[in-house]
């Protein structure tokens, strides 16, 4: 995987992340926020209408007036008509429903005198005397604060819509979710130009790497920042530099060594374990005549004279058992034209040596000088020969 994939799959699920976990975060506490307040504001329209009916209640009671149904029923419906004058929102309204679940007052003559027994959030409100109400009435999800007046066994019931109450949040949410989203593009836009931004000079590395990995030694890469980046360019550049200046050195040097084996009277080969030649200098072909892969991949002992074979396998088989000196020995091979060449062979084991990996001989045409001194032996002894003659004709000549 690129390092341009690997920023955006580590940044962008975190960014992601974050983006969405503060929009959920905010809408979250925005959410809690206004239902705090919704219960608050429910809960002071409560306080209101339950002010309105105690203050009808009492008028009662100050006149003394609480047995006669006429006036009592005359403060009911003065309060009841007090309450639909609490304003709750737009769709809010206050409602009375008596002990026995029917709706005494509402805003909608319809519904006065429907019974509420059958509805569960009746039987739930039944069970204590105040409180609050998450509750379902004709298709429509209500949020309600109640308090049970005893003096005239009413619940008094303070409702809001939900759709009311939390329209400006789910309006937020909306928002909130739209402004997470635009923001996670924007987000992601700029973290994907940023990443090329910051992978472009690793891409001219690679590319510059990939020339020289190719033999362009000459590739080099912009530096255009003072920062890693620049750093990490520059030394590229100096790597490429000294690595074209070795690498010419190198050059001047195999083309020195190349001229020094080539022109030099010996030859140099490279033997596998099982003596099999792997390397003959190119001049092989000048001293001993044969092309060069007349012998690779063949045995050296297919030049050796018959005489030598013997010799030969123990000078090598010496060779290959102690690495560690260099032996030599004086061995005839055969020449393109039928003659027998002596060279003098030093043997050097690099079988452990992995740039090596081979036994290397050292041969040098010594014919020439054995020649010279066979002939000088030959010369020494026909000369010991006439002084022998020379001293027997003069012990004769005394004799006489």
């Amino acid at each position: 995987m690129k390092t341009y994939s690997k920023i955006l799959l580590v940044t962008l699920p975190l960014v992601l992340l974050s983006l969405f976990s503060g929009a959920g975060g905010t809408y979250y506490l925005s959410k809690q926020s206004l239902e705090h307040l919704a219960d608050n504001w429910l809960q002071t329209r409560l306080s209101e209408a339950m002010d309105t009916v105690v203050e009808n209640e009492e008028f009662l009671r100050r006149y003394s007036i609480t047995d006669i149904s006429s006036g009592v029923r005359k403060a009911q419906y003065d309060a009841g008509s007090m309450l639909q004058s609490i304003k709750i929102g737009d769709l809010g309204y206050v409602f009375i429903v008596d002990s026995e679940g029917l709706v005494v007052v509402h805003p909608e003559e319809e519904q006065i005198g429907v019974n509420l027994q059958d509805q569960s959030w009746f039987a739930e409100m039944a069970k204590q005397p105040s409180g609050q109400l998450d509750y379902r009435w004709n298709g429509t999800r209500n949020l309600a604060a109640y308090e049970y007046f005893p003096a005239w066994e009413w619940y008094v019931i303070v409702t809001d819509p939900f759709s009311e109450i939390y329209g400006s949040i789910n309006k937020t949410r909306d928002l909130v979710i739209s402004l997470a989203i635009i923001g996670s593009v924007l987000m992601v836009l700029l973290i994907v130009f940023l990443a090329r931004k910051m992978t472009a000079p690793l891409r001219l590395l690679v590319d510059g790497a990939q020339k020289i990995g190719d033999g362009d030694l000459e590739s080099r890469v912009p530096v255009n920042s003072n920062d890693e980046f620049g750093e990490l360019s520059a030394a590229f550049n100096t790597m490429s530099t000294q690595l074209q200046k070795s690498h010419g050195a190198l050059i001047q040097s195999e083309k020195l060594f190349r001229s020094l084996i080539e022109n030099e009277s010996g030859v140099i080969f490279l033997l596998d374990q099982a003596g099999v030649v792997r390397y003959l200098s190119h001049s092989f072909r000048r001293v001993l005549g044969y092309p060069l892969p007349e012998l690779l991949g063949r045995s050296l002992s297919t030049l050796v004279h018959p005489d030598d074979e013997t010799s030969f396998d123990d000078f090598i088989k010496k060779a290959l058992l102690d690495p560690s000196i260099s032996h030599s020995a004086e061995i005839r091979l055969a020449h393109a034209d039928g003659s027998w060449r002596v060279f003098e062979t030093i043997s050097q084991n690099l079988l452990d040596d992995p740039a090596v990996s081979g036994v290397v001989l050292n041969s040098r045409d010594i014919t020439i000088r054995k020649n010279v001194e066979g002939a000088l032996k030959k010369s020494e002894e026909h000369l010991l020969y006439l002084m022998s003659q020379l001293l027997h004709a003069q012990e004769d000549e005394r004799k006489r």
